[in-house]
């Protein structure tokens, strides 16, 4: 369920002023006599300025900032400050507030207080009691002010059950005045939160369309590489000065993402989301305010489990067991190294649907052994991707500007040729081209063990799918085999090809050696 209209309600006891805003100065009074011996001092009565709050983007509460703003017209709109009136004057009085324990919203000291300081009403020889910032309700006893601030709840109020819209709630806050043993009496106030102003969350589901999952009991199915747009349907009125400032993504297997506009021209924000498992997700989005409220949202979506099966082949032509670099027949190699999708149904699920992106698609761990020595170099293979944020794919810079990338932070470039591990500016061909030794060095601000990255060019832009069933060539290319040394040299390639979408990876490994080929030797003269 989720807020989705304006809801907004005056009773008779909840006077306006003559401009007739919303949210205006409201009174609710339950009065108690005192006695029936004693006349009446006056009715006891709870006030606020604005009895309709939008959510908080925070738990997190300044008293001391709030207790600053006199005029309660300037209090942010996800705070309202309650004030008991119609007690007499001149009398040493007790004020005992009261919410339900289980009541939506926080109580806080209408203080100087800071988040994390205390007053001490009541100082013992080894200890102090008093009133702390956020008044629970165990503070809540200690707290004798005719003030308080009521701050609604956070967007975590939500529930999951999204089928049909969730439109907001109230809480009850009650006073009870004494005198001494002469109860003054004694009143109760409604504050509404979540009911002005609206905003919508949609996913695109399976088939590509956008769905806000009302009516669907189940929420959306979405596949593992979704976007989350959103749109405001009703702005408050009044609404916190500036409007609308950023959009928030967030929810349980969502990453967070702040971002405001959006290339899909039907939405106000939105942002692509990668969901690295299957399951039941609960995407939210909070149209957050420079006051600190906001509006939110909050959906049900579902990626489906599968059974995956990925199969990796090292093509080699010609298929040798010793390869010698003095025969032409025997020293070039055509080498492909393909992903094959063999998933298929099994144990109730279906079978996955590959997606491929990002950095380290394709890795090769190459292990030397020759004339009694032993080594191993390694070499990564990456598709297109944003410099920092190495899982998401781009074709230019823009694809990497934090606006429309969750992940990206500002600066990022979109990495499209090969280039060095670490000086991602340096272009190469090889690991010799980004050392920092020799005279000159190829790569002069290198660090000491970079190697160079390959960065695939492929057809389809910066990522790959592969459904099940079908298959990919992640490399294809010619390698000249060489040995310098005298003595046959052994050698084991594993090479691992890895799945963005599942997380599942394929290995494969090959063996083979390559003849030495000595230099002659060539003798001093004397």
């Amino acid at each position: 369920m989720r807020q989705r209209s304006i809801f907004h309600r005056l009773t008779s006891l909840m006077p306006s002023n003559p401009g007739g805003a919303v949210g205006l100065a409201a009174m609710v009074v339950l009065a108690q006599q005192l006695g029936v011996a004693t006349p009446a001092l006056g009715q006891v009565s709870l006030r606020t300025f604005r009895t309709e709050l939008l959510y908080a983007q925070s738990a997190d509460v300044d008293c001391t900032m709030l207790h600053k703003i006199t005029d309660d017209s300037q209090l942010p709109f996800d705070v309202a400050r309650l004030s008991v009136e119609g007690v007499p004057s001149g009398l040493p009085v007790r004020y005992r507030w009261s919410i339900a324990k289980k009541a939506a919203g926080t109580l806080a000291a209408d203080l100087d207080l800071g988040p994390m300081a205390q007053t001490s009403d009541v100082i013992g020889m080894c200890s102090a009691f008093g009133n702390a910032c956020v008044l629970t309700q165990d503070r809540l006893k200690f707290y004798n002010e005719p003030k308080l601030f009521f701050v609604a709840p956070t967007c975590d109020i939500l529930p999951n059950d999204t089928e049909k819209p969730f439109r907001g709630g109230t809480t009850k806050i009650r006073v009870k005045v004494s005198a001494g043993r002469r109860r003054l009496g004694r009143a109760t106030i409604t504050i509404g939160w979540g009911r002005e102003g609206t905003i919508t969350i949609f996913a695109q589901d399976s088939q590509g369309k956008f769905d806000d999952g009302i009516g669907k009991p189940n929420g959306v199915n979405v596949p593992a590489v979704t976007i989350l747009g959103s749109v405001v349907d009703a702005h408050p009125s009044p609404e916190p000065a500036g409007g609308v400032q950023t959009f928030k993504f967030d929810g349980t297997g969502f990453n967070t993402a702040e971002t405001i506009g959006c290339p899909l021209t039907r939405f106000d924000a939105c942002v692509e989301e990668d969901l690295f498992s299957a399951g039941r997700f609960f995407p939210s989005v909070a149209a957050l305010y420079k006051d600190g409220s906001a509006l939110c949202d909050k959906m049900e979506t579902r990626t489906g489990t599968c059974a995956p099966n990925p199969k990796l082949e090292v093509i080699a032509r010609p298929k040798l067991a010793t390869y010698d670099p003095n025969s032409p027949r025997k020293n070039t190699v055509d080498l492909t190294v393909r992903l094959k999708n063999e998933s298929h149904a099994e144990g109730g699920l279906p079978p996955c649907d590959f997606l491929l992106r990002g950095a380290g698609i394709l890795t090769c761990a190459e292990n030397l052994s020759v004339g009694g020595v032993k080594d191993s170099k390694s070499m990564q293979f990456d598709f297109k991707h944003c410099s920092k944020a190495s899982d998401q794919g781009c074709l230019s810079d823009s694809d990497c500007d934090p606006n429309f990338c969750a992940t990206c932070v500002a600066g990022e470039v979109c990495l499209t040729q090969s280039h060095c591990s670490q000086n991602v500016s340096k272009l190469c061909q090889n690991d010799a081209d980004c050392q920092n030794t020799g005279n000159p060095p190829p790569c002069s601000d290198c660090k000491d063990g970079e190697t160079c990255i390959r960065v695939l060019d492929i057809p389809e832009g910066f990522e790959v799918g592969i459904p099940a069933g079908k298959s990919f060539d992640l490399l294809h290319e010619t390698v000249k085999i060489g040995n310098d040394l005298p003595d046959t040299a052994k050698i084991t390639d594993t090479w691992t090809a890895n799945v963005f979408i599942p997380k599942v990876t394929a290995s494969a490994k090959v063996k083979y050696r390559i003849k030495g080929r000595p230099k002659p030797s060539t003798s001093a003269r004397r």
